[in-house]
This record gives structure tokens, sequence and C-alpha cells, in this order.
């Protein structure tokens, strides 16, 4: 919600009510120096004066115009909270789409600037399809799912801290109006390059198509995203670059187009999915990196056995006579040079081949040689249970 704020997108937030919707929007307005405040609870019988302020009489009787008195209303706010919007009437939320869209407000035969940073609204419910509100909520860029408390020590932190509705920035943090249009103008700057734009447009493509899988339980109002809604979203993966220090988005920004693309609760868990699946195999070369990997297995495995076969001894075989007729192997190593190790004696140092391969049951682990007693080493060669080479 602060990179809605800071790039001055909407916000929607959807679930029930009693779970501090509004107390969201009021520390948000700390944030900024010296900012106004408008809330509101709509009903279906709000009018466009509780919201936009009442006519001027005096401007009326005077001078025959049709003006409204905005100061402390909507359009004099740099922070606004509407709380159960879909139930305002169509006069209101007409006049609110100009305002959301265009940053404008018709004050009579007047277009006067609106200052609003932030809207945030919030709703225990979706609009109703067909009702000619598709267009207010496309607007509203970052969509949030909040629920009631789940986990128990937060639910009892709720319970048992006191909860301010004014947020404690200090002094010389609040961000400032020059600070803000600032910000505004550098945010253009930042770079969308062509290699996350390919990320983004694969993302894009993967979400059509898991779209046309779950076509036949879900509408397609459910899992339409207008070109207008990429478009501001953007900007919102502008400005979190811009504040995290870069001068262009990277593909850690995507993620966020998870709190964008949804319009329904079903599709959420849809958007969820999809990026999950784009955030561990895609979005940061993932296959690429995998390939490489496989690729640089097949070529140790080539490696190793071109070693085994130049170095590894060549056994030979014979059969023992006797009552029961044996394979043995036998290698001469009778002039292998002969180590000491502390007190052991007449050892040879035998070179692994492969890793966690033993010649006795005390040499164990990813050991690069190995010493051993000649008599044992005869041993396991009559076996023929080792491949080595003999230092």
């Amino acid at each position: 919600m602060s990179f809605a704020a800071l790039a001055g997108e909407s916000v929607f937030l959807l679930g029930p009510p009693g779970i501090a919707k509004s107390l969201i929007a009021k520390r948000l307005i700390q944030a900024f120096d010296n900012s106004s405040y408008f809330e509101y609870l709509m009903t279906r019988f709000s009018t466009p004066e509780e919201v936009f302020g009442p006519l001027s009489i005096q401007e009326l009787k005077d001078n025959g115009r049709y003006l409204r008195l905005t100061d402390g209303y909507l359009p004099t706010a740099q922070v606004v909270f509407l709380d159960e919007i879909w139930k305002a009437g169509p006069a209101i939320l007409n006049t609110l789409l100009t305002v959301v869209n265009e940053k404008t407000f018709k004050n009579g035969s007047d277009i006067e600037k609106v200052p609003m940073r932030l809207l945030v609204s919030a709703s225990n419910e979706l609009p109703d399809e067909d009702s000619g509100l598709e267009a207010l909520y496309d607007r509203m860029l970052v969509r949030i799912f909040v629920n009631r408390i789940q986990n128990k020590q937060n639910f009892k932190s709720m319970l048992t801290v006191g909860t301010s509705e004014e947020a404690k920035i200090p002094e010389g943090l609040a961000i400032t109006d020059a600070e803000y249009h600032q910000w505004q103008r550098e945010l253009n700057d930042v770079a969308l390059s062509d290699d996350v734009f390919e990320k983004l447009y694969q993302l894009k493509t993967m979400l059509e198509a898991s779209a046309d899988e779950h076509r036949a339980t879900l509408s397609e109002a459910d899992l339409y995203v207008s070109d207008r809604r990429w478009k501001k979203a953007v900007k919102l993966l502008k400005a979190s670059a811009f504040f995290n220090g870069r001068d262009s988005v990277n593909p850690l920004d995507l993620l966020l187009l998870q709190d964008c693309l949804w319009n329904s609760p079903e599709s959420l868990e849809i958007v969820r999915t999809v990026i999950k699946d784009f955030a561990l195999n895609h979005a940061f070369d993932q296959q690429e990196v995998f390939q490489q990997i496989e690729e640089g297995k097949e070529q140790l495995e080539e490696i190793q056995e071109e070693i085994e076969a130049e170095f590894a001894m060549p056994l030979s075989m014979e059969t023992t006579t006797g009552l029961l007729r044996k394979d043995v192997y036998q290698y001469d190593i009778s002039n292998a040079k002969s180590y000491k190790v502390g007190p052991a004696t007449d050892l040879v140092k035998l070179v692994l081949l492969q890793s966690n391969m033993s010649v006795s049951e005390s040499e164990k682990g990813d050991s690069r040689w190995v010493y051993i007693a000649k008599d044992e080493l005869s041993r396991a060669i009559k076996e023929g249970a080792v491949r080595f080479m003999v230092m």
C-alpha cells in the first residue's frame, strides 16, 4: 500500500467488517507532511453533497453558479478512505471515476485539480457483474484480500496492546509536497529493460494460459486484466524499484503483481499459483541455470569416466581349484611404494576415482586418497571390490 500511495494509485480492500480497514488509511496519512484526510461510509442513501461537499447557496443566489464547497471533503483531501464503496449510487461513483482517472473535479463550470495521492476503498463484497462499475473497479490497481487475525500471538497482541490511530513519524521523515511531486517526475525515468519486459510478457502469457484452463469454473470477468491495468501496474513496479534505490525494474518487483491482477477470491488463488510458479522457475532464469547444471553434471560424468578408463587398474582374473571353485582377482603390488603413517607400516596410497568409495569399512567419506595395508589391499583385490590407482 505504501508503494501505491507513492505511485499515486488506488487500493481496494476486500474483507469482512471489523478488521480495522479504515485504520490502515489513517496510518498512511501520517506519512505525508501537513496532509488532509477524508473518510466516509457509503450507503445506498448517500448523496454527492456528503462526499464532494454541499452546494454554495450564496454563490447560487448571488451569481447563479452551481458551486460546491469542497473544503474538508473528498476533492481537497490527499488521502481518502471510502468504506462499503459499492453501496454508493451512480451519481457518486460516476463522479469518483473522473476523480480517480484524471485527478480533477468538475465544480460547476470550473475544473479543479484534486490533490488526492491515495484512495483506499473497502467492501465485504465485489461489484455485481453488469452493474456498470467495471471501469471504476479496474482503476483500483492494488487489491488486497484482508481477513480476521489467524495467528494466536497476533490475536493476543490485538487484545492486549493499545492501538493508536496516529503513527509516530520521526521529525523530518514525513513526505513533503515538494518531495512527493519530485518523486512523481523521477518515477518516469525508471527503466523497464527489454530483459524484464520479456519476463513480464512471459508472466502475462502464463496467466492467460491458466485463465483458459479455468474457463469452465470461472467467469471471463474473474480473469480479465485490461491493458490499462497492466499500464498502471508498471508504474507500481517502477515505484518499487525507485524506492529501493534502483534505476530500473528487476524481476523481484514483478512479484508485486499478485496484488494487482485478480478480480475475485477465486481468481486470486489462480494468480498466486501462477506467480509462485513464475517466481520458482522463470523469474530469475532458473531454467537456464538448471540446464547449465545438468550439462555440467553430464560433462563431469564424462570426465570421470575418462579418468577411470585412464587410471583404473586392470585386474586379471583366475579361478581357484579345490572343493569350491571361486573366481578371484589379482594385481602385482609388490613394487608399489610403501608408506608409514604413525605406528602403521607397509602401507600403500590409493587415489579414489569416485566420491564416497571405500576400500574398507574403516575408510568412509569424500576423501581424495587413503592409506591401506598391502595385505588388506590384496584381499580387496581378490574380491574385486575396488577400482583404484596405486601411487
